[in-house]
């Protein structure tokens, strides 16, 4: 009888040890899978994007046919998108604002997939100053 009791004894102190490594590895993997977690949910956020202009291109005014490239700050992966609120009076393309004909323009660029980030840039345009030079023959008597 003596011998089934320490064939019971061992038999429950290795259930024992069993279900106290399972217990243990069980605390393991949720520890490890919380940390994996923690590590995709930092890695993969939304970065940070920026758009800015300087004071100096808020505002521009242009001559007919001239043109002006404006070079946005922007911090962060992003695309820009260019456009005008008149293309007839000046277009954009890249950043190069090409003045058409007079008036007045809102020139936007913004982030592309984010329409709450974006700059404006206000351009007047001025017509071109024509000069009349007429040559007139006269005559001199001596």
């Amino acid at each position: 009888m003596k011998t089934l009791s320490y064939f019971y004894e061992a038999f429950l102190l290795r259930k024992n040890y069993v279900k106290g490594f399972f217990k243990e590895m069980k605390k393991v993997f949720s520890m490890f899978f919380i940390a994996l977690f923690a590590f995709v949910l930092i890695s993969c956020g939304a970065k940070e994007i920026k758009l800015s202009l300087n004071d100096a291109d808020k505002s521009i005014t242009l001559v007919e046919g001239e043109e002006k490239t404006i070079v946005p700050t922007l911090v962060g992966e992003a695309t820009l998108v260019w456009s005008s609120s008149d293309d007839a009076i000046a277009s954009v393309s890249n950043g190069t604002i090409t003045a058409i004909s007079s008036g007045s323009v809102v020139i936007t660029v913004s982030v592309k997939d984010h329409d709450d980030i974006k700059a404006e840039i206000t351009v007047t345009v001025n017509a071109k100053e024509v000069f009349e030079i007429s040559v007139v023959e006269k005559a001199l008597t001596l």
